[in-house]
């Protein structure tokens, strides 16, 4: 009997993993040698790992979503395991999460992940003008700093605290 198993699922691009400071932990990371026509290959991270492959050997072990029985099986192979992401919240346990290539499966939305120095109202600004250039028909919207973020991810608990301490 199956079993069904649980994960967060991400589609990412080179430079995704390096751009939010998520270490590699074994194996190897997106190239642009990962093309559509390529076996399909996908990154885990290690909450996935302790959850599904307890004896920790995952390289090149085969995952599926979807329908295993449909033509191409939905089956890819694992190429590297990375840290964990504190996904939806930094006061939640890192779930497992597997992340399929970009270039293996184009989605018709994204989103545009940017480390930079420059303060964020100017990065905007930038980010707008070079996606322009590339197609001025493609929308952003929702852009935030990670700082941004974060403060949002915690916003309840420091509530709850100052309501606890008055």
């Amino acid at each position: 009997e199956e079993q069904e198993t649980l994960a967060g699922y991400q589609i990412a691009t080179r430079g995704y993993f390096e751009t939010l400071g998520i270490p590699l932990r074994k194996g190897r990371l997106p190239t642009w040698a990962d093309g559509p026509e390529d076996p399909h290959a996908v990154v885990v991270n290690e909450a996935l790992v302790r959850r599904f492959f307890p004896d920790g050997d995952v390289l090149g072990r085969r995952v599926t979503w979807g329908d295993p029985e449909a033509d191409d099986g939905g089956w890819s192979t694992i190429v590297g395991v990375v840290g964990n992401a504190l996904q939806g919240g930094l006061d939640r346990e890192p779930r497992p999460e597997l992340f399929r290539l970009y270039a293996q499966a184009p989605l018709p939305f994204m989103t545009l992940v940017a480390r930079s120095e420059t303060e964020a109202g100017p990065l905007a600004a930038l980010l707008r003008e070079a996606v322009s250039e590339v197609d001025p028909r493609v929308p952003l919207y929702g852009m935030a700093a990670m700082e941004e973020l974060v403060a949002e991810s915690l916003g309840r608990r420091r509530f709850a605290m100052i309501l606890l301490a008055a």
